[in-house]
């Protein structure tokens, strides 16, 4: 309840006429209508406020997504450059190695080479001298001859053993 409309005139106590009530029953209508408008304003009119607040909400929600999808944007990039330039780095390193590797095959060829050649001659020689090709030797001669047949087959057992393990 709202309010009342009292019509009876409380001095004489006569009634309205049938007229007079009908116009006061189309002014009450018209008045509560306006009421209960009023009402549906103000109802809508909070729920407008509260959609407002939710839509301003929702709006300072997408600004930080967009900072935080803006700061996560440049820090891809910064990790992408960072992975491109190690990336760099470990193919020069890779080139360096895939040179030091051939360096060190090319330097054990020669150095087999310049080794294993006088090796195979000293030995080659210590046997044909050992077996008395040449003549007879002494046994002082055939202690150093054996020494040195050793030392070079062992030499040369050493320095086989050095290219394969490279």
């Amino acid at each position: 309840l709202i309010g009342v409309i009292s019509v009876d005139d409380p001095v004489d106590g006569r009634r309205p006429q049938p007229e007079s009530l009908q116009a006061l029953e189309i002014f009450a209508n018209q008045a509560a209508q306006a009421i209960e408008n009023a009402r549906v304003y103000r109802e809508l009119r909070q729920r407008l406020l509260s959609l407002e607040e939710a839509h301003l909400r929702i709006e300072q929600a997408r600004e930080e997504l967009a900072e935080h999808s803006h700061k996560l944007e440049e820090t891809v990039a910064q990790r992408t450059h960072e992975l491109q330039e190690r990336s760099e780095q470990l193919e020069q390193a890779l080139e360096r190695v895939k040179e030091a590797d051939r360096l060190k095959s090319e330097f054990l060829a020669h150095m087999s080479h310049e080794l294993r050649t006088p090796l195979n001659s000293t030995i080659g020689f210590s046997r044909v001298i050992l077996n008395g090709i040449d003549g007879p030797i002494t046994a002082l001669q055939r202690t150093a001859l054996t020494a040195i047949n050793q030392s070079g087959e062992h030499l040369l057992g050493l320095i086989n053993d050095i290219l394969d393990m490279s």
